[in-house]
């Protein structure tokens, strides 16, 4: 900071508490500073403890990245962030708006009210409505003119003409609240981005501020003079690459080891002549001063160095600019001001938030408010709060002289050491000089070691604080994945109001690292609490957790991570009571197991016969697989809690796999895709995708089968055929042998030849069906096989339960809900086995179909249940085959159904079918089976709205669906 101050007396190293005023003791600014740096050293230490290195709550998260829906800019989250204990905002006001049109809205506050990011192309986030209906979208402003703003698009839930909104401007890359960056996408802008992968690096650090930079802090009582000056904490974002498109990484990049300088007063000179007397050494000044030593340039071959007698403090606002520079103020006398100034260093606020130096300019005369320089600034603009500072001396250091670390003279006996090493244009030492010391002669307040040299420092300043919020993809142009949140990396944590006066009183404390299952060994058969402070929890086995009682295991948000190569990470068997919450698991491959493998689908966290099982707040992530195999949750029996929890699945896997519960709730979960289902090589081919190739392309083989459309081949003393596209018949007939021993021996070669466009065959020359195939897996995007899984068996037949999903967001899913009791296999008892009621509500399902097909697909299933009410369900479909045929419904009913199925109020976007019933079984003597006020919008050309099938079909009654069959 560069403040008029005598001294910074304070020192990390140094363990002081408190600054102690005696009586008739002199009270130095110099003291009161120093305990104001104490208490924000505490606070910050204090903070950074509780929370770490970094952070955000878990309850109102800030700093998140999102890719702009053009894919142009990075988008920010509006809350906060802590980066060692300090807290960062990224906030801006909301503004009330008149709606004049469905793009138009008229600003109710003053147009100068309205921040400096506010403009023309900047992101606006619209918020329609008030509390939990609120809506809020986010688009850019097209136009703005006394107070009237023209958005780019209409936002979702816009009301009538005369309506109010509100609006609020969007920080970004592009836009943020201290540094304003260029395209990145334009050759030769600073920070220019090529292909590959980025992380979005946060950088806070402090700010000093003076009535230059805010001249609201002059007191106009006193007549506009300085008050006491302020540090702000400020923050900007950078991008760092960390490699190809793709790479999943949150590290900081390492810099190397800082430069250091010591400071020291000359020995006195000797052998000038009898006549001539040395020169004292130490200090020579007559007054005592605090000298700044500052980088204004730093490079590979070069340092340069700038000092100031006065801690640089003398500065004044520049009114008029060119060789002949007009300052507001030539500072408070002609000694330390700009009178007797041999330079200045003009710069503005641009050049600070950018870590860039000032013009450096050589004073020639000054008369009156002005000063006249040897060579013209850069800067020639009045904008950005112009300034200029005087500068006393300008040393200069070659890097590549032998003697680099010799003592430089500034003056007045005064001399400084540089050690070489990273250094940027800000970093600053202060060197209080003094005329008088404990030695009788003047000297400099530095540390020495024990020789009673002079300790070389980092600098004081400027300290950057960073912390990595995200990595992105980019291809040069855009960023990649536009709309969609970017591959998070902050830390979470919860806030103390969210902590339960229970949450301290843990059984069990696990220590992050390898081994740190074995906490479950100091727990009691009864159970307990363990908890799981901020950090990794590796596994390299699945873990079982047997017990009877009840246990709860915490973590501390979302920065507590149980990471592991399997499947399943976590089981739990046998207790009263399961309750997992705040936490991560991620599991990223095949489950090593000990012991025979489950049957059935495993679970990164499974639940078996435990009676009670919650599931609160926590992060899982399934890996893909070369089959069907894995499930985020899976549960076995017991009643099951799982609620405001988030699925990442992998490619056609399963997200909740709940079997056997007794009663079931599932609420306010997100769940969606994890990863990519790019196809790189075979090792990289799922089995159902590999056999969805083969079953497009190489299509009813059989036996004396003749045909347009068809390949043939000899096996054995028949001919064996099978139906292609056409434009594969040379390719394929000019692969296969001419003849086979047998089917297998062709039926090898067929498989071969459908891998053949992932793997390099040299027999296999098929460069058309490559690509096609190639094409195909391009758009095939990553799936959730199965968003919600809740069956019911005959395993336990005492175990029929009832169930409610509601509230939950599912994206991407062949499969959003899926509910049903079955015999699966199992003898039957003579009756059909029904779940008790099924309520499905308020959800929100996107049905996304890939390119290689999938089966069994719906927004919501269910099956054989007493009792069933389908409401205020919003679904949507999409398919990523051309010219689909084939069955997808919004809604399905299956099955043997009770007295009671209500489906009402459903919108259902773009499926085939709206709703299918198929009803079978006896009917019941009293029943209300109804299907009403169903919207369906954007209907295929080929659809059906409403379709009811089976021997009870007709007893169905329909009213109110738009569009649908006639009310009956």
């Amino acid at each position: 900071m560069k403040a008029d101050i005598s001294a910074n007396t304070f020192r990390e190293d140094r363990p002081r508490e408190a600054v102690i005023f005696g009586q008739g003791q002199v009270l130095r600014d110099a003291d009161l500073n120093e305990q104001s740096a104490i208490d924000r050293h505490r606070v910050r230490a204090t903070a950074a403890a509780l929370i770490g290195a970094s952070g955000t709550p878990t309850n109102s998260p800030g700093f998140g990245v999102t890719v702009a829906p053009n894919g142009s800019d990075l988008l920010l989250s509006e809350g906060e962030m802590w980066i060692d204990g300090i807290r960062l905002i990224n906030d801006s006001p909301w503004y009330p708006c008149i709606v004049r049109s469905p793009t138009v809205v008229e600003v109710t506050a003053p147009v100068e009210a309205f921040p400096q990011d506010f403009t023309v192309g900047s992101w606006v986030r619209v918020r329609a409505g008030d509390g939990a209906g609120a809506t809020v979208s986010t688009t850019t402003v097209m136009t703005i003119s006394a107070g009237t703003v023209t958005l780019a698009d209409a936002p979702e839930g816009m009301p009538a003409v005369g309506g109010v909104i509100g609006i609020r401007a969007v920080r970004s890359y592009q836009a943020q609240p201290y540094l304003k960056v260029d395209n990145p996408f334009i050759a030769g802008n600073p920070g220019h981005l090529d292909t590959g992968a980025y992380v979005v690096v946060l950088d806070a650090w402090e700010r000093h501020v003076t009535g230059l930079e805010d001249p609201t802090m002059r007191d106009v009582a006193l007549g506009d003079v300085d008050t006491a000056t302020r540090l702000e904490s400020v923050w900007s974002l950078w991008l760092a690459p960390i490699g190809p498109v793709g790479t999943q990484s949150c590290a900081l990049p390492i810099n190397p080891a800082v430069g250091v300088l010591s400071a020291s007063t000359a020995s006195p000179e000797t052998g000038q002549g009898p006549c001539v007397l040395p020169d004292d050494a130490g200090y020579r000044g007559l007054e005592n001063q605090l000298y700044r030593v500052e980088v204004h340039h730093a490079s590979d071959s070069s340092v340069v160095l700038k000092w100031q007698r006065d801690n640089a403090s003398t500065a004044s606002r520049v009114t008029a600019l060119g060789t002949t520079l007009t300052l507001a103020n030539m500072g408070r006398d002609a000694a330390s001001g700009f009178a007797t100034a041999p330079f200045i260093e003009l710069t503005d606020d641009a050049h600070e938030f950018e870590g860039r130096p000032g013009d450096m300019l050589s004073v020639s005369s000054t008369e009156s408010n002005t000063l006249t320089v040897t060579t013209a600034p850069s800067i020639t603009v009045l904008s950005a709060n112009v300034r200029a500072r005087r500068w006393d001396g300008i040393i200069t250091i070659d890097l590549t002289d032998t003697d680099v670390s010799a003592p430089r003279a500034l003056e007045r006996g005064l001399q400084v050491a540089l050690t070489p090493g990273r250094l940027s244009p800000g970093d600053y030492w202060t060197i209080p000089a003094r005329t008088a010391s404990s030695t009788g002669g003047g000297g400099i307040d530095w540390p020495l070691n024990v020789d009673n040299s002079p300790v070389s420092l980092p600098p004081e300043g400027i300290r950057h604080h960073r912390a990595a919020l995200a990595s992105v993809d980019t291809d040069g142009s855009t960023f990649l994945d536009a709309g969609k949140p970017a591959r998070d990396c902050r830390q979470y944590f919860s806030t103390l109001t969210e902590v339960k006066p229970s949450r301290g009183l843990c059984t069990a404390l696990a220590d992050p690292g390898p081994g740190w299952e074995k906490v479950f060994q100091k727990l009691l058969m009864e159970g307990g609490l363990v908890c799981l402070p901020a950090g990794e929890y590796p596994v390299s086995d699945s873990v079982v957790v047997e017990g009877t009682g009840h246990l709860t295991v915490r973590g501390a948000g979302w920065s507590s991570r149980i990471v592991g190569p399997g499947e399943n990470l976590l089981t739990f068997k046998g207790f009263a009571s399961v309750t997992v919450e705040d936490f991560m698991a991620e599991s990223r491959g095949p489950t090593s197991f000990r012991g025979p493998r489950p049957i059935g689908l495993v679970g990164t966290l499974g639940f078996d016969q435990c009676a009670t099982v919650k599931v609160r707040n926590v992060h899982l992530t399934c890996p893909r697989s070369t089959q069907r195999s894995a499930a985020c949750l899976r549960t076995s029996g017991g009643t099951v809690h799982v609620s405001g929890s988030t699925m990442l699945v992998g490619d056609r896997q399963v997200g909740l796999l709940l079997v056997d519960a007794e009663q079931t709730l599932v609420t306010g979960n997100v769940i969606r895709p994890a990863g990519s289902a790019t196809v790189k090589g075979i090792g990289d081919m799922t089995l159902d995708i590999a056999h969805r190739i083969k079953s497009m392309a190489i299509r009813d083989l059989s036996s004396g089968k003749t045909g347009n459309n068809r390949v043939s081949a000899t096996v054995g003393a028949g001919t064996w055929s099978f139906e292609t596209y056409p434009e594969f018949i040379p390719e394929f007939t000019a692969a296969l042998k001419d003849k086979y021993a047998d089917i297998k021996e062709l039926h090898r070669d067929l498989q071969v030849l459908a891998t053949a466009p992932m793997v390099k065959r040299p027999r296999f020359s098929v460069p058309l069906f490559t690509t096609w195939a190639r094409d195909l897996l391009a758009r095939n995007p990553t799936v959730v096989g199965q968003a919600v899984v809740v069956a019911r068996s005959a395993r336990n037949d005492s175990a029929v339960g009832d169930v409610v999903v509601c509230d939950n967001i599912i994206r991407g899913a062949v499969q959003g809900i899926h509910i049903g009791a079955s015999y699966a296999g199992q003898p039957r008892y003579g009756r059909q086995l029904m779940l008790k009621s099924v309520k499905v509500e308020h959800n929100e399902i996107d049905v996304l179909i890939p390119s290689t097909g999938a089966r069994g697909r719906h927004a919501i299933f269910v099956g054989n249940a007493h009792r069933v009410l389908v409401t205020g369900n919003h679904a949507t479909y999409e398919t990523k085959i051309p010219g689909d045929i084939f069955a997808t419904d919004g809604i399905r009913v299956f099955g043997y159904i009770g007295p009671h199925m209500h489906l009402r109020e459903n919108v259902l976007e773009g499926f085939p079918t709206g709703i299918r019933m198929v009803l079978l079984g006896q009917l019941p003597k009293s029943r209300l089976w109804r299907a009403e006020d169903t919207v369906l919008t954007n209907l295929p050309a080929s659809h059906s709205t409403i379709v009811s099938e089976g021997p009870l079909s007709k007893n169905v009654h329909y009213r109110g669906n738009q569009p649908g069959p006639q009310d009956r």
